[in-house]
């Protein structure tokens, strides 16, 4: 590698004005989730005491209704709508007393008890994933995993927080964001930052086809140049959001555990789900060993599209057109694509988070889609992509391609 080539390129990616935009528009949005959005988000978890206290007062006068008229039977059902709103008005009441003693232990362990018999059915709930296509199969798969992350916790000795049961912590801020649109966004930066990295030099030919150095070398010292740039900007935006998120929400504990969810098949057609956890620690270990890997792959993609069409819009386009491909035919019943499974495209573990939870299987019933097949997708991946950029680069020439 060309050590002088590596800091001219690494200084013009500093000075890029298109990265420079791009940094800032970052660190508005950084910003604005932290002190705009992550407040006012509630989620499954977060308490609203206003809606608690009225449900309570609501629930305490049905209650005394059905013991004045004896309606307090379960008839055919083994479980009565006295017995269930009993639960319900019990430990609400519970709940809220420890939410205002700011005793969020206590309030974490009834929070997990009302989820244990929701789970049992002793307490019925319709507005949890009423909006789902299954429902009940969403609601089921939630408190196990749920269960099994509040278990972790209360056996841990680390003082619970609200934000802990909330879930917004820097450690669950960043598990669950590694859950939705984090993978996306780390791969999106790659491909944004390389886009051009290439194309820019034909409007410095004569420079460029000066330099003693191959062209595939030229290629390829470029790509590490963007490589490492990406990394060290993502990991610079990492701790600012660390930091600022620390003071705001505080930081978690490692001690906290991550649910996973282990797919048994048990005949040709039915699943035995096994539900777990895992340290924060290994989550965040496996989760982030795909992602400099999958970076490379779509900065050495970039290089190929930038040999053959020699134009930056279309470069990012193809590629962000390959990052969100999946979401293209993505349902919950389709396993296969051209009679192919889909545990045989990288595509599918582009979302890499819900491979290490298991949670991509859940959503698609079936197991396929592992954390060590993943592995092997991605190297296979990453050799294919190597051979076609060796080619491209042969077939388009440094003086093809600077020959306007």
């Amino acid at each position: 590698m060309n050590l002088f080539l590596f800091r001219h390129e690494l200084k013009l990616m500093i000075q890029s004005r298109k990265n420079i935009l791009f940094l800032i528009f970052f660190l508005i949005a950084i910003f604005s989730y932290i002190f705009i959005i992550l407040p006012k988000e509630e989620g499954l978890e977060s308490f609203d005491a206003e809606n608690v206290s009225a449900e309570v007062k609501e629930l305490e006068v049905m209650q005394k209704g059905r013991e004045g008229r004896r309606h307090t039977g379960g008839g055919f059902s083994s479980i009565s709508f006295y017995s269930s709103n009993n639960y319900k008005y019990i430990l609400n009441r519970g709940m809220l007393q420890a939410f205002d003693d700011k005793d969020f232990n206590r309030l974490a362990y009834l929070r997990t008890f009302y989820l244990t018999k929701l789970l049992e059915g002793e307490i019925f709930e319709d507005e949890m994933f009423q909006d789902s296509d299954y429902p009940a199969k969403d609601l089921d798969h939630y408190l196990n995993k749920k269960l099994r992350e509040n278990e972790v916790l209360l056996q841990s000795e680390i003082p619970i927080t609200y934000e802990m049961i909330e879930e917004k912590t820097v450690l669950q801020t960043m598990k669950n964001i590694f859950l939705s649109f984090g993978p996306f966004l780390l791969l999106f930066s790659a491909i944004y930052f390389s886009n051009d990295i290439l194309i820019r030099d034909r409007e410095q030919t004569s420079t460029v086809q000066g330099m003693p150095i191959s062209w595939y070398q030229y290629i390829n010292t470029k790509s590490i140049v963007a490589f490492a740039y990406t990394i060290f900007i993502l990991l610079s935006l990492l701790t600012i959001t660390v930091i600022v998120l620390t003071f705001s929400k505080g930081f978690g504990s490692f001690q906290m555990g991550v649910p996973i969810l282990s797919i048994i098949p048990d005949g040709p057609v039915w699943f035995i789900y096994e539900y777990g956890t895992i340290s924060m620690i290994k989550y965040f270990a496996l989760t982030l060993s795909f992602a400099p890997i999958f970076m490379y792959i779509f900065i050495r993609v970039n290089m190929i599209f930038s040999l053959l069409f020699k134009n930056e819009w279309v470069v990012i386009l193809l590629s962000s057109f390959l990052l969100f491909s999946e979401r293209l035919y993505y349902a919950r019943d389709k396993r296969t694509l051209f009679n192919i499974g889909i545990d045989k495209f990288p595509q599918s573990f582009f979302d890499f988070g819900k491979i290490v939870t298991g949670e991509k299987n859940f959503l698609l019933n079936m197991n396929e889609l592992t954390y060590g097949k993943g592995i092997v997708i991605m190297f296979i991946s990453l050799i294919v992509v190597e051979i076609l950029l060796l080619l491209a680069a042969k077939l388009v020439t440094k003086e093809r391609f600077f020959n306007v």
